[in-house]
């Protein structure tokens, strides 16, 4: 080897380690600049969606607890879709309550405080009141143009209601808060409850409920229900709880909303019913269902479905012979016309069968036929659902079915005439 062969070697190997370290460092930043950017990615995309923040920083400030973790595991309890959770203890304490600032009497034991206040000045309470449920609706005032007893614009509304309920023995319980359109936390025994329907175990004994509400619709509607699980039955279990061989009056009510400002509806009767009577008493929304004393001595049996969880009703009757049926047993009605969407071919066409589908599911339930049927409308705002209203018999439940099926061939019938009435391709032929 020659000095020149040698001293370019020795030196080019100084110059080889010196840019591998080079490149060694810019990689090692590189990579830990990414790290921090996918962390703070995670962190932004997180923050807020499971922290017991108080959601409404009414009277002071925001406040983040991470260090318990909420213990749900998705599970769906009959078809309310409700999350189970392991306890309420489980769950994270809720923070910067309004129970301090807001309560200003003793807690009702089975009743609730309310507190009712324009949010633009939180401080000055406008009116409070001892009610038997977490229920509040503006609806009636919304339809009729009138105004209820507390006079709060429904996007300027507050409320808080706080009061003590008793677990008679120790049983799951579905727990339902009605939170749309508002900013709001259900709280029990100090803990901040999920936004959706859960299931849990209550113990025997008092638990203390509060909720704290912010309106942000024109439309108000808050309702929150504590359901024991075990008390949703099919209708087989209904119907082996019912005296067999009795000939029964069968009443139905539908209502779709509550109008009411406490979420209820009164049932009353246009006339005295000639055999023991059951009401099937169906709805979308939680309703608290009114039966009118004159009805009390005719009543056998009441059996109430929703679509969400809650409903209750008071009555002379034993609770032994009130059943709530699970909401998938059958849908809610509110109609057994025919109505057809033409614009389209087949046609759309509604309640073709639900007069004889609800008599299906009464003879199944009763081991009678359906004898009543009313309804209270969407926009109609009244209050008050006499009965039986439609009075129903062999021979009309087979007119209706004949009229609704004439009513849905003509529908088919002229869909199809505008089916064929324009197309592209004949559009210039003579």
């Amino acid at each position: 080897m020659n000095p020149s062969q040698f001293s370019q070697t020795t030196v080019e190997k100084p110059i080889t380690r010196k840019r591998e370290h080079q490149i060694f460092i810019v990689v090692f930043i590189c990579v830990a600049l990414l790290s921090i950017v996918i962390a703070g990615i995670i962190i932004f995309n997180n923050v807020g969606k499971d922290d017991p923040i108080d959601p409404i920083p009414l009277f002071g400030i925001r406040q983040i607890n991470t260090s318990i973790p909420i213990p749900i595991i998705d599970a769906k309890v009959e078809d309310y879709h409700a999350s189970r959770i392991n306890s309420i203890e489980s769950l994270r304490p809720a923070l910067n309550t309004w129970k301090e600032r807001m309560l200003k009497d003793p807690i009702p034991t089975d009743s609730f405080r309310a507190y009712y206040f324009n949010k633009s000045a939180p401080e000055k309470v406008i009116k409070t009141e001892i009610v038997s449920h977490i229920s509040y609706s503006n609806m009636y005032n919304v339809y009729n143009n009138k105004q209820n007893d507390i006079p709060i614009p429904s996007q300027q509304f507050g409320g808080y209601w706080i009061g003590n309920i008793t677990i008679p023995q120790s049983e799951e319980y579905l727990i339902s808060a009605n939170v749309g359109g508002k900013s709001a936390r259900l709280i029990v025994d100090g803990y901040e409850m999920p936004d959706d329907i859960t299931i849990t175990t209550l113990t025997k004994g008092t638990h203390e409920v509060a909720y704290e509400l912010l309106s942000e619709w024109g439309s108000l509607g808050v309702d929150v229900s504590f359901v024991p699980a075990a008390s949703i039955l099919s209708i087989e279990s209904i119907a082996s709880n019912i005296t067999k061989g009795s000939d029964f009056d069968v009443w139905y009510a539908g209502v779709r909303g509550p109008y009411n400002k406490d979420h209820s509806v009164v049932v009353d009767s246009t006339q005295v019913p000639t055999k023991p009577l059951i009401l099937l008493l169906n709805s979308y929304e939680l309703i608290h269902w009114k039966i009118s004393p004159a009805l009390y001595p005719h009543l056998a049996y009441i059996i109430v479905r929703s679509d969400q969880p809650g409903s209750t009703v008071t009555s002379s009757l034993s609770p032994k012979n009130i059943f709530t049926l699970k909401p998938d047993s059958m849908e809610f009605i509110d109609g057994i016309k025919t109505e057809c969407w033409t614009d389209a071919y087949p046609p759309r066409c509604d309640n073709v069968n639900n007069l004889e589908t609800l008599n299906t599911i009464v003879t199944k339930l009763t081991d009678s036929i359906l004898t009543g049927f009313a309804i209270i409308q969407t926009d109609s705002g009244i209050t008050t659902l006499s009965l039986p209203g439609m009075s129903i018999t062999k021979d009309i439940l087979l007119k209706v079915k004949t009229e609704n099926m004439l009513l849905k061939a003509t529908a088919e019938k002229e869909a199809l005439q505008i089916k064929n009435k324009a197309q592209p391709e004949t559009l210039f032929n003579e």
